[in-house]
């Protein structure tokens, strides 16, 4: 070693090198020179830009949830249920197609959206002084069919035609129910005045031009959806000591009624019998058909019975048997069924031990409940969205409706749309297209 190099030992190194020599630290004890970086951070400085970046990935993703959640909560409080149990599925409500048309008590035909938003006046009826309200009592497709003191009166719903009413009643024809219109919406069918005793007139008024095609008697019908006609249901008289009419095997029944023509679909003998029951029990018969009038569901309730539920069997138009719903599991007593849009299904309300529930019945199938924000509360009939996919049952006496998927799944309450000063009335059809 050179005497330089004895007196500089650091001479001969590089800068680099020269910088990761230790010094004595206060003690005694060895540590880095100031500035300088220990060997054993070497090439950390990679891995704290990667924590560095993730840490920025997650503040980022934080901040998304947050946007979301806060997006979320708006939705809620601006919807109709205002955060009620089940809004968290409310903001579908607000996607449903087509519009709901109802009526308020002083005459006034609403058409809103399903969650009853956007209401507007289609038409109103004014009503005489110290006259009984009009009723909107059915609609199919854009025609709306209104009951009144003095005339039925047929009203068109087109989007930007105006109102053409036309009146093709005499009075005191009242429209059989609830599913008046017969032959794709060309007929309407009525009673032609009603009897306290049972069977009362029946006919189908032509739309175009106001003919009337006499149908016989029953005491309960709905049209055929094929043709001008009726499927009726026939009454016996009442047995000595009953209000109600009752049955016999061959008098109380179920038709397929044309004009000069009658064919029997089942009689209460045979309809007993599929459900298990006494030929000879006394029942009261309902009938509604699907849309395409394939199907006809018959509603079988004991007379004087104090049953919760009724039975339903489902026919079709031959008066064969496609499946049977015993009363344990059928429609509230008093109310009635509706079928989907295809014919496959139908919705009612039905009572439990737990209260009343909602049930879609796939017809041949097993019954699906489900359950309504309200337990204690009482439905009128439900309807189905054009697609399908979505029940709307009305809740009795208050402006509440509820909607909810008919495969399943929790309801949205919604409050009835208001114009005026009018209460909303039941809705009685869910029409396809925007309001």
């Amino acid at each position: 070693m050179s005497e330089f190099a004895a007196r500089c030992p650091d001479c001969g190194r590089s800068a680099g090198d020269a910088r990761e020599i230790d010094e004595p630290a206060a003690g005694g004890r060895a540590g880095p020179r100031p500035g300088t970086v220990p060997p054993a951070q070497r090439g950390a400085r990679p891995a704290d830009e990667e924590l560095q970046a993730r840490r920025r990935r997650l503040r980022g993703l934080m901040a998304l949830a947050l946007a979301a959640a806060v997006a979320g909560l708006w939705l809620a409080l601006r919807s109709p249920t205002g955060g009620a149990p089940g809004s968290e599925t409310a903001w579908l409500v607000h996607a449903l197609p087509g519009r709901i048309a109802s009526q308020t008590a002083d005459g006034t035909v609403v058409l809103s959206n399903p969650d009853g938003s956007r209401p507007r006046t289609l038409t109103r009826f004014p009503l005489p002084e110290g006259s009984e309200d009009r009723e909107l009592l059915a609609a199919a497709d854009d025609r709306f069919l209104i009951s009144g003191t003095e005339a039925l009166i047929v009203a068109g719903a087109g989007e930007s035609a105006p109102i053409d009413t036309n009146v093709l009643f005499r009075p005191g024809m009242v429209p059989a129910g609830p599913e008046p219109f017969a032959d794709s919406d060309r007929a309407v069918v009525v009673f032609a005045g009603r009897s306290p005793a049972g069977d009362s007139p029946l006919a189908a008024v032509l739309l175009a031009g106001g003919g009337v095609a006499a149908l016989g008697t029953a005491d309960q019908a709905s049209g055929d959806p094929r043709g001008v006609g009726a499927f009726v249901a026939v009454a016996a008289p009442a047995p000595a000591g009953r209000d109600e009419p009752g049955t016999g095997p061959a008098d109380t029944r179920v038709e397929l009624r044309r004009p000069g023509a009658s064919v029997t679909l089942a009689t209460s003998a045979s309809l007993n019998r599929q459900l298990g029951q006494d030929p000879t029990l006394p029942v009261t018969l309902r009938v509604v058909p699907d849309a395409a009038g394939d199907r006809l569901a018959v509603v079988v309730q004991p007379v004087g019975g104090h049953r919760a539920d009724s039975a339903v069997v489902v026919l079709d138009r031959r008066g064969r048997s496609l499946g049977v719903l015993g009363a344990d599991s059928g429609p509230a007593r008093a109310t009635m069924p509706s079928w989907s849009p295809d014919g496959s299904e139908l919705a009612f309300s039905t009572e439990t031990r737990r209260g009343t529930a909602i049930a879609v019945w796939p017809v041949g199938g097993r019954v699906r409940r489900l359950a309504p924000p309200r337990p204690g509360a009482r439905f009128d009939t439900c309807l189905w969205a054009p697609d399908g996919s979505t029940i709307l049952c009305p809740e009795s006496g208050s402006p509440r409706w509820i909607l909810g998927r008919a495969g399943g799944g929790p309801f949205v309450t919604v409050r009835a749309p208001r114009i005026g000063r009018g209460a909303p009335l039941r809705p009685v059809a869910w029409l396809p297209g925007s309001s």
